[in-house]
């Protein structure tokens, strides 16, 4: 009991850090990540994925009203998923000579433009900026708790 007494009192460290990170998150998936509003840049970094990921959603619409075929949707896999499926019973004239057909079956065709690309590039480049501020999260709470070492 003793030696439980000389200790001394963390609680306003732990407190610190336990409101900069998502407890739960951490207790569920063991996966340390930042609470918005605790670090800017994060928040900024996922601001500009979330802008990117709604001007995917307006070009998909946009390509839609284009070229009039209301069932063109996003498909892929996890190397490109991000292609523009046509059916295919949707006539290959009515495709703009912008696309570029990335690969074909009975049932579809997926293509692909120069403008999605550099949207997905953005979206690409946000996600890592992201995945490598969170993980920079563990160090930020090493840092909390070394600064109060003494």
């Amino acid at each position: 009991l003793k030696l439980f007494h000389n200790l001394p009192d963390v609680s306003a460290v732990l407190n610190s850090v336990s409101s900069k990170f998502d407890l739960s998150l951490a207790r569920d998936k063991s996966l340390l990540s930042l609470l918005p509003g605790c670090n800017h840049s994060l928040d900024e970094t996922l601001k500009r994925k979330e802008e990117v990921e709604k001007q995917l959603s307006e070009y998909l619409l946009e390509e839609k009203k284009r070229i009039a075929c209301y069932k063109m949707k996003f498909a892929g896999g996890s190397k490109d998923p991000f292609l523009l499926e046509v059916p295919a019973d949707f006539p290959s004239s009515s495709v703009p000579s912008y696309f570029e057909l990335h690969s074909a079956n009975k049932s579809c065709r997926r293509y692909t433009t120069d403008r999605l690309q550099t949207l997905l590039h953005q979206l690409e480049r946000a996600k890592e900026e992201a995945e490598d501020m969170q993980r920079s999260a563990l160090r930020l709470l090493c840092c909390e708790l070394d600064r109060s070492f003494p």
